[in-house]
């Protein structure tokens, strides 16, 4: 035992020691982190550092959970927005295709405010991306600000369905501006609020990105799309035999360009006052900050919308058999009456079966295909997010024409079904196309991204060949369009495996 005994040290090594030990003539134990054992556990929480640790600990919080949560609603908000346009039961027996579409300048009304709810959803979920680009942590102060932000989002498809189901617009824009307002001001307070609050942004960027200037400009982008769609029903007031027509451009501004005005005049201040600007990393995080498009966020919303539009869709399907359902004494009676009831309603409603089936085949081929592009994406770019976001609106159409096929599937005597499986072509066709070229852009437009992407590009372009049927009406009979378009998501499937094999390859 007295062979491992520590040797005593000399003169020289406790020299060296001191001088280690410390540094400018401070001791390295003042760097030192202290060390919290579960003996001194009590002893340090009831000393100032111990609670502030507690504290911390409670109230701020990483913000990956919120910010996946507002991804999600906003992009069912968005989603939802197509419910007002399907058409009835009782429309489609009692009119055809052309009627219910192109005869009624209610339906355009309709689509418009679809496009613009739409587009109003995905500008809040961008101005939410940017805010949230720059918090590291979040606290119970910001979560109750998204909530009531998240709130006013989900109020939005009521405003729109009052919007074309009320003849008095004037007094459902009041309406509309209330959340519009809401939401503006829940981000402004986000803004300010992290200005405040020190802890909540790095501080190596906390006085460039946020000096007083630069908030004022932002908060007055966010309260600038209110204002404008204040003045829409003001205007309405006005003698004008033109009052309608400023109204709707004063609505449509504030609902889509809003908060770019104010960008525009924040670039030409920035210009003239290139005293203040002339720092470059100020300018890069700066135009960072206005850029900033995170990969991870555009997946979540775009996920969430493929997941909304792909479960939805089964709503027609069930309202369909539903009404199929004779629900009186004598079907009540026996049990086997039931049973052959039941097959008899599951056998008259098979092409409604089948016409969701491949809607939710084509939605889910259509998710493959962009998280197959997105696997080679490396840094995601402001076109590239609206290339996508273009995407998105027209998957969002596809419960729409999910709901016109199932209703029209057995309708015979006139071409309804031959233009309604035109429109839903057409609609696969603009998403395929939207695919197309946003691959074309991550494939050439950018060298960083993984070599490959020429397979996507190739799965693409033989997985539309099935689609040129809907532009064929002139050829085959209603029945041949629909049992066509009926089979040919397997042969999409079988094209599949040449992403499996590609991500196989790449993998080994």
């Amino acid at each position: 035992m007295d062979n491992l005994a520590t040797p005593p040290l000399t003169d020289d090594q406790k020299n060296i020691n001191t001088e280690v030990n410390t540094c400018d003539g401070v001791s390295m134990n003042e760097f030192k982190t202290p060390s919290i054992s579960l003996k001194s556990t009590s002893n340090n929480l009831t000393t100032s550092v111990g609670k502030e640790l507690i504290q911390a600990k409670h109230t701020y919080f990483h913000s990956e959970r919120l910010e996946a949560f507002c991804d999600a609603v906003l992009a069912i908000v968005a989603t939802i927005l197509i419910t007002p346009l399907k058409l009835s039961s009782e429309q489609m027996q009692k009119y055809t295709i052309e009627d219910n579409l192109y005869n009624k300048p209610e339906f355009i009304i309709r689509f418009i405010l679809f496009i613009s709810g739409f587009f109003f959803i995905v500008s809040a979920w961008d101005r939410h991306m940017k805010i949230f680009y720059i918090y590291p942590v979040a606290d119970n102060f910001i979560l109750w600000l998204n909530i009531i932000f998240l709130l006013a989002c989900s109020v939005i498809p009521l405003c729109f369905t009052l919007l074309h189901l009320i003849g008095a617009i004037s007094s459902v824009l009041v309406i509309l501006f209330v959340p519009t307002l809401l939401m503006a001001l829940a981000q402004s307070c986000q803004i300010l609020y992290s200005n405040w609050s020190r802890h909540s942004l790095p501080s190596h960027i906390h006085s460039e990105l946020f000096g007083r200037t630069i908030i004022g400009f932002r908060v007055a982008s966010y309260l600038f799309a209110p204002l404008l769609l204040l003045m829409a029903p003001v205007i309405l007031y006005i003698d004008s035999p033109y009052r309608v027509f400023i109204s709707s451009i004063f609505v449509g501004n504030a609902l889509l360009f809003g908060d770019k005005y104010v960008n525009v005049c924040e670039s030409f201040y920035s210009n003239y006052r290139k005293f203040r600007y002339r720092d470059y990393t100020y300018q890069l995080k700066i135009r960072k900050f206005r850029a900033a498009v995170t990969k991870s966020r555009v997946e979540f919303f775009t996920d969430g919308i493929f997941a909304i539009v792909a479960t939805i869709i089964i709503l027609d399907t069930t309202t369909e058999i539903t009404n199929k359902v004779d629900l009186n004494d004598d079907y009540l009676s026996l049990a086997e009456d039931m049973n052959v009831n039941a097959y008899a309603i599951l056998y008259e409603s098979r092409f409604t079966i089948l016409s969701y089936v491949n809607s939710f085949l084509i939605v889910c081929l259509f998710w493959f295909v962009n998280h197959s592009i997105f696997h080679y994406i490396h840094h995601m770019t402001r076109l590239m997010n609206v290339l996508n976001t273009f995407a998105q609106l027209f998957v969002c159409i596809i419960p729409f024409c999910a709901n016109i096929m199932v209703g029209y599937a057995n309708k015979v005597g006139d071409d309804s079904l031959t233009v309604v499986i035109t429109l839903y072509c057409t609609n696969l066709f603009i998403i395929g196309m939207m695919q197309i070229i946003l691959w074309m852009l991550v494939r050439f437009g950018d060298r960083v991204h993984t070599q490959g992407l020429q397979d996507v590009a190739d799965f693409q372009m033989r997985k539309y060949i099935p689609h040129c049927d809907g532009f064929a009406n002139s050829i085959f009979s209603n029945h041949t369009f629909s049992d066509f378009d009926r089979i040919h998501t397997f042969p999409m499937l079988c094209l599949k495996e040449n992403i499996l094999k590609l991500n196989w390859n790449l993998s080994i």
